[in-house]
C-alpha cells in the first residue's frame, strides 16, 4: 500500500476515534500503530482536541490533515478501531481490508434514543438515592432525567449549540423540580436537582482531560478541561437562573 493511502487510512481511524470521545494520546498511538502495520515506519502523528496531523514517507513526506468539528461519545467505535489496529499489527487483518472495515465502523448507528433516555432516567434515580434522597425524591429525579434527556435529544437534532442546550436543560431541571415539589411528590429539592443533572455532567470530557495531561499532552488536556468547565458552567447557569428567579418572586422554596 502506498504512502498516501496509508495516511488516509490513519486519518480515517483517528477521525472516528477523536469524534467519538477518545483521548488524544490514544488517537496518536493508534494512528502510529496502523501506519507501522501498513509499512510506514517513519510516520508521525500529532493530535489536538479538534484536529489530526499525520506525516509519513520521505523525500518529501506526505502529510494529511483532518479537522474534527463534531464530537460525541460512542465507546463501541473506539473499541473497534483499537481492535482493528491490533489486528493489523498481528497480521489477523489484511491491509487491503482496513479501509472498508473503518468505513463500516464509521457507519455504525448511534445508540437508540429510547435506550439513552431510559439510561438517563435510571442514572438520575440512582444518583439521587446515592446522594441521600428519599425514594420519592429518586422517582422525581428519574422523571426529570427522562424528560431532560428527551429534550436534549430534540435540541441536538435541531443543531442547537451544546452550550445553549445545557443552559436550557439546566433550567428545565429546575422548573420540573419546583413543579414536583409544589405537587408534594418530592421532598428534597437539592437531592432531586443533583440527581437529575448527573447525566449532563461532562465526566468523560474531564476524565479524558486529566488522562491527556498525565500523558504530557498539555494543550489537548487543557482545552478539554476548559470545554468540561464551560459545560458545567452552562448547566449551573440554567439551574441558577430559574432558582434565582423563583427566590426573587416568591422569597423561598416549598418545604
Amino acid at each position: 500500500m502506498d504512502t498516501a493511502d496509508s495516511v488516509n487510512i490513519a486519518l480515517l481511524a483517528g477521525d472516528i476515534m477523536l469524534s467519538n470521545g477518545a483521548e488524544t494520546y490514544r488517537v496518536e498511538d493508534t494512528a502510529r500503530r496502523i501506519l507501522a502495520a501498513l509499512g510506514q515506519e517513519n510516520a508521525q502523528a500529532y493530535v489536538t482536541a479538534t484536529g489530526i496531523f499525520i506525516s509519513a514517507g520521505v523525500e518529501p513526506p506526505i502529510t494529511g490533515i483532518k479537522r474534527v468539528k463534531t464530537r460525541s461519545y460512542h465507546m463501541e467505535k473506539i473499541a473497534r478501531v483499537n481492535d482493528l489496529s491490533r489486528g493489523l499489527s498481528s497480521g489477523e487483518i489484511q491491509c487491503a481490508d482496513a479501509e472498508s472495515e473503518l468505513i463500516r465502523i464509521a457507519n455504525l448507528p448511534p445508540y437508540p434514543a429510547a435506550l439513552r433516555i431510559t439510561c438517563s432516567g435510571v442514572s438520575s434515580f440512582c444518583f439521587c438515592y446515592m446522594f441521600g434522597g428519599l425514594w420519592r425524591d429518586s422517582v422525581c429525579a428519574l422523571l426529570c432525567g427522562l424528560l431532560v434527556y428527551f429534550t436534549l435529544n430534540l435540541l441536538s437534532g435541531r443543531c442547537v449549540s451544546t452550550f445553549l442546550s445545557n443552559i436550557i436543560c439546566g433550567a428545565l431541571i429546575s422548573v420540573l423540580t419546583l413543579a414536583l415539589l409544589n405537587l408534594r411528590l418530592g421532598v428534597n429539592m437539592d437531592k432531586i436537582i443533583v440527581g437529575a443533572i448527573m447525566p449532563l455532567v461532562p465526566g468523560i470530557a474531564m476524565t479524558n482531560a486529566m488522562r491527556d495531561i498525565l500523558e504530557g499532552d498539555f494543550v489537548s488536556g487543557l482545552s478539554r478541561a476548559t470545554e468540561a468547565l464551560v459545560t458545567a458552567a452552562a448547566i449551573a447557569a440554567g439551574v441558577g437562573l430559574i432558582l434565582g428567579g423563583w427566590l426573587r418572586i416568591y422569597g423561598g422554596f416549598i418545604q
